[in-house]
């Protein structure tokens, strides 16, 4: 498992949404969703 999936699978697990999760690590939800796409 690389690591786009990985936080994928830890986010659906916790039932958080890629909003929620940008906002703890204080990014936008556009550079989140760029890691999970292996964008980043």
């Amino acid at each position: 498992m690389n690591y786009k999936d990985r936080i994928h699978a830890l986010r659906e697990n916790n039932d958080y949404t890629q909003t929620k999760i940008a906002n703890i690590l204080n990014i936008g939800q556009r550079t989140y969703a760029d890691y999970e796409y292996g964008k980043t």
